[in-house]
């Protein structure tokens, strides 16, 4: 809790990567003004999902790119951050492993190869959609 509010900024996005900070700890650290730290808040496992929530609603990429990686965050915000304009957020979703199938399927038709080839990645996708990948190189 005194770490979170030291005055240099990657101590305090240390701080928010930590698994072992508090819940209430990443719940204040994530109205941080710095958007890196944020990030952090977002990619910590223990992050409440109401937190991951509002936090993908943050207009930086890479907070919601974060966001996708978390492997807490609901499907629905990963449904929604699969249509992201931003390839870095979409290939976040695709590497997600509760990224539902028919969301996987979507994305592997992507235009970006990134995204496409965060799909090859999970483990979760399906040998159909690997098969069609390969197709498309």
């Amino acid at each position: 809790e005194k770490l979170a509010e030291n005055s240099y900024d990657y101590v305090i996005a240390s701080v928010a990567e930590n698994q072992n900070t508090p819940i209430f700890v990443l719940e204040k650290l994530a109205e941080n003004s710095y958007d890196y730290v944020i990030a952090s808040v977002a990619e910590n496992q223990n992050t409440p999902i109401f937190v991951l929530e509002k936090l993908a609603e943050n207009e930086e990429s890479f907070v919601g790119a974060s966001v996708a990686k978390n492997p807490n965050t609901p499907i629905p915000v990963l449904e929604r951050l699969a249509v992201d304009e931003e390839s870095s957020v979409r290939a976040s979703v695709a590497k997600n492993p509760n990224t539902p199938i028919p969301v996987l399927e979507k994305l592997a038709i992507d235009e970006e190869s990134s995204v496409r080839a965060s799909v090859a990645k999970n483990p979760n996708t399906p040998i159909p959609v690997l098969e069609k990948l390969a197709d498309n190189i």
